[in-house]
């Protein structure tokens, strides 16, 4: 009879813990391809992220996210799911700017192309 009830609690201790062993994280991943209009890889870009709550940017320290590209171009940056936008930026380039929503236990990816700035002259 003792075993009989030990098995029954052990049997509902794990059903209730099947939805939460079910979900996902409420982490995604932001990755991407920095390039130049030539198709070069950007080996030193800087991305930096930033999230929105509610249509509003929250103030916190931790809301804004830096990163800078590996020798291929690449990042990859874990980041709680919601709305963020993100800008690019690159010496001599245009920089680039997007929102996007990063959804729990996905990867998006965002790969922009930096267009050249152009050249300008300051004459005094």
């Amino acid at each position: 009879m003792r075993k009989t009830c030990v098995l029954k609690v052990a049997a509902v201790v794990l059903f209730l813990s099947l939805p939460v062993a079910a979900q996902t994280s409420t982490f995604g991943t932001l990755k991407g391809t920095v390039t130049s209009a030539t198709g070069a890889v950007d080996p030193n870009a800087m991305v930096l992220i930033e999230h929105w709550s509610k249509g509003a940017y929250r103030a916190e320290i931790d809301a804004s996210k830096t990163a800078r590209t590996k020798g291929d171009g690449s990042y990859a940056i874990q980041l709680p799911a919601g709305i963020y936008d993100i800008f690019v930026s690159s010496a001599g380039m245009l920089p680039f700017c997007k929102q996007v929503k990063i959804e729990p236990g996905t990867e998006t990816t965002v790969s922009p192309t930096l267009e050249p700035a152009p050249n300008t002259e300051i004459i005094h």
